[in-house]
């Protein structure tokens, strides 16, 4: 249990790594919107579907479709491809998700969905068993003066 907490740790700290900092250029209005505007959570939703699918599928560029250029560079192909790799390893294999709510970390909004993994390996007598985990999937967002961007987004 300890390696997977670990691994989680890890994984959250590498992907809010990958949108630290990555502002658009355009002006971004950190709290100035409302989290239960309807254009809000349909940009989030639309952000998330196109990164859970991209990690469910092994896309990267579906992965990162809406990423902005600095955070493409930051979580490159290849760091896509070991991060997926690694996470595959550790929880299994990204099912499904389900949207859970929005909440106030000011001045940033997370939307944050249930994610749910399936691993499947052997037991003591070396039958096969399937693993369940399910993990919290956060999405922080910003406004400009174009739209809705993404900010950061982790695992947790």
């Amino acid at each position: 249990m300890n390696v997977l907490r670990l691994f989680v740790i890890a994984m959250s700290a590498g992907l809010l790594l990958a949108g630290a900092g990555c502002m658009s250029t355009e002006k971004t209005k950190l709290g100035d919107f409302d989290p239960n505007d309807s254009e809000a959570l349909k940009a989030a939703k639309v952000f998330t579907e196109d990164i859970l699918t991209g990690v469910k599928t092994d896309n990267y560029q579906l992965f990162s479709k809406n990423f902005t250029s600095e955070m493409k560079e930051k979580m490159s192909e290849k760091a896509f491809k070991a991060t997926m790799k690694d996470m595959t390893d550790r929880v299994g294999k990204l099912q499904t998700w389900t949207y859970l709510t929005v909440m106030d970390k000011a001045p940033l909004k997370a939307f944050v969905w249930k994610a749910s993994f399936e691993k499947e390996v052997k037991d003591k007598d070396n039958k096969p068993v399937k693993l369940d985990t399910d993990m919290l999937f956060q999405l922080y967002i910003g406004k400009t003066d174009k739209g809705y961007v993404i900010l950061i987004f982790a695992f947790q």
